[in-house]
Formats: C-alpha cells, sequence, structure tokens
C-alpha cells in the first residue's frame, strides 16, 4: 500500500514539473511570434508601391503606333525611341486620363530612349536615382499601356535573369538586363520598377525563337542620355 501511494505521488510531481516546463517554454516563446508578425506587412507595402508609381505611366501615341512611357519631370516624359522615330505627332495620355500634344525633345543613337517635351505641367515624376546594382533572382515589375492603352497601368511581376547583355538589335548600350518579364505589344517604353518602386530601366522589346525574355536598357543608361552622355541621332 505504501508503495503504491509512494508511486503516485512521484508521478504525479513528475507530471505538474512537465506541464510547467511546457507553460514556461510557451511563455518564453511568444515574443518570437511577435516579432515575426510585422513582416506580414511587406506585400501591402509593395502594393502600395505600385499604387503610387502607377500614376507615372503613360499612354504614348505616334503616327506609326502607340508604346508606354513615364514622366520624370514636371514638362518631360521618356519613352523608347523606337516607339517614337520618325514620327510627325505624338501624344500622351496621363494615368488620370489628361491628353497633352509632345514635342520631340533628344533622340537617342545609343540606347533605344527618347525624350518628349509636354508644354503642360505634369504630376507624379518617377525616382530615377537607383544605380545598376540588380542582382539576378531580384524581383521587379512593369507597367504599361499595351495594346493602344486598353490595359494602361497593368502590371507584370518577375525577375533579372541576367545584367550587362549584349543585345545589338536594341542600339548601343552598356549592356541590357534580360528578364522573365511579361511584355506585350505597347509595353515598349515603360519603366521597369524594382520593389522600392525606383525605376531601374526602360522595357524595349523581347528576344527569343520559341521562348522569349524580356529586354531592358538599364537605368544607368538612361540617366547618361538624360546628361547628354550618351550619342544623339545624327551623332
Amino acid at each position: 500500500m505504501f508503495k503504491k501511494t509512494k508511486f503516485c505521488f512521484v508521478t504525479t510531481i513528475v507530471a505538474v514539473c512537465v506541464i510547467t516546463a511546457i507553460a514556461m517554454a510557451l511563455v518564453v516563446s511568444s515574443p518570437t511570434i511577435v516579432d515575426v508578425v510585422p513582416c506580414m506587412k511587406s506585400p501591402v507595402d509593395f502594393y502600395d508601391v505600385i499604387d503610387t508609381v502607377t500614376k507615372s505611366v503613360v499612354l504614348i501615341e505616334a503616327d506609326s503606333g502607340s508604346g508606354s512611357g513615364f514622366i520624370i519631370s514636371d514638362h518631360m516624359v521618356v519613352t523608347a525611341r523606337h516607339v517614337v522615330k520618325d514620327t510627325k505627332s505624338v501624344k500622351i495620355t496621363t494615368y488620370s486620363g489628361e491628353m497633352y500634344k509632345a514635342l520631340m525633345s533628344r533622340i537617342s543613337y545609343g540606347p533605344d530612349c527618347a525624350i518628349l517635351f509636354i508644354a503642360e505641367m505634369l504630376e507624379n515624376p518617377v525616382i530615377v536615382e537607383r544605380h545598376n546594382n540588380l542582382r539576378k533572382g531580384e524581383r521587379i515589375f512593369s507597367i504599361g499601356a499595351p495594346f493602344g492603352g486598353k490595359f494602361l497601368g497593368v502590371v507584370t511581376v518577375g525577375r533579372v535573369g541576367l545584367t550587362d547583355v549584349n543585345v545589338p538589335y536594341f542600339g548601343r548600350s552598356n549592356g541590357y538586363i534580360i528578364s522573365d518579364i511579361l511584355l506585350c505589344p505597347g509595353n515598349s517604353g515603360g519603366p521597369i520598377f524594382d520593389g522600392a518602386g525606383r525605376v531601374v530601366g526602360i522595357a524595349v522589346g523581347l528576344v527569343g525563337k520559341r521562348t522569349f525574355f524580356s529586354v531592358i536598357v538599364p537605368i544607368e543608361s538612361v540617366k547618361n542620355f538624360l546628361n547628354g552622355s550618351a550619342l544623339l541621332e545624327g551623332d
């Protein structure tokens, strides 16, 4: 009788100790759960970035067709050279629906870039301050106005595949970016952004046969063009 009672007593003590240990472990580990919760904000921040930079994207309409572009200052829009080359008239439509006539300011003979001047005051310029330190696999996204502007503001997301790639067909440049981002007819000239909403390049076309990759002019080439250090048409 004594042995049985002693065994039950010892069993009870062990059970209490186990329960206490589990409870203390839960209490100690609870701050880890709290620390993880803020990370769930990342997708929301990414969506906010998209909502903000979409306002800078415009539809470009020229004699030869249409493309995309983006506002970089109060009176300037950047697009791809092949969208506006050899055209007599150009007009832009902003994301909010305003339509303006545009004048050709400069056309690059190097990277596939062109600058348009708009007399009216423009809003929502993008940030072009990032340097080309993109890494393979980094998430980037495109916003454009494909198919004649029917899908103005459409977003496609992809990854950087390669950087500093030579693609002679698209003109001389410091090296193009290759990505798996989906580009459609009319996306040319539109901006490519990083996850923070900074422009990392301009969409200019596709390369490949059965499988296509997107070709992007890197922002460094665009900045050189804006600063006047890239070749102009006729140089």
